[in-house]
């Protein structure tokens, strides 16, 4: 449907399409291309992302490190566990550096350590000054990790306030 009034801008650009390589979405069920190989797969999202190919491999070899997986950069991503699919999900999330990133239920199904580091990962990204947006059903996950909390129930709006209000 076209809008019949108003305006709206997504990171200052007038239509999402054109602010799409700004932004990153992690579906609940992500997908990975199973038959790939991690490390391609990863260059490949992040090439479609307009990561430039100068410097790509360091980035992809230095993210899956940095989520603890370094070794499995040539299995196929049929090969990994709930818990690996789901961090490598996360790092082509944002290994082209959005701005905006958009998380369905990111520690579903998660151990604790991986949750861990999985949150220290969303943080560094707001810290880089990435807007995080992210869905839970778990109040001390948005208690912990939130500044702002919108709350829907039935498709309406019955909370829209900062953390520390609501707490």
């Amino acid at each position: 449907f076209l809008p019949d009034s108003g305006e709206i801008s997504v990171l200052g650009r007038p239509s999402a399409l054109e602010a799409k390589d700004r932004i990153a979405y992690l579906p609940e069920e992500g997908g990975l291309y199973r038959k790939m190989k991690v490390a391609p797969y990863l260059s490949f999202i992040a090439r479609l992302k307009g990561v430039p190919e100068r410097g790509l491999k360091d980035r992809v070899y230095s993210a899956i490190e940095s989520i603890g997986l370094k070794g499995v950069e040539g299995k196929r991503c049929e090969e990994l566990s709930k818990g690996m699919s789901q961090k490598i999900q996360i790092i082509a999330s944002i290994i082209h550096e959005p701005d905006l990133l958009i998380l369905d239920e990111p520690f579903s199904g998660l151990d604790p350590v991986s949750t861990r580091l999985l949150k220290d990962l969303i943080l560094a990204e707001h810290r880089r000054g990435a807007t995080v947006l992210f869905s839970t059903h778990v109040m001390p996950e948005a208690e912990e990790l939130c500044d702002h909390v919108v709350m829907i129930h039935r498709g309406r709006k019955v909370l829209d306030d900062p953390v520390s209000s609501i707490l």
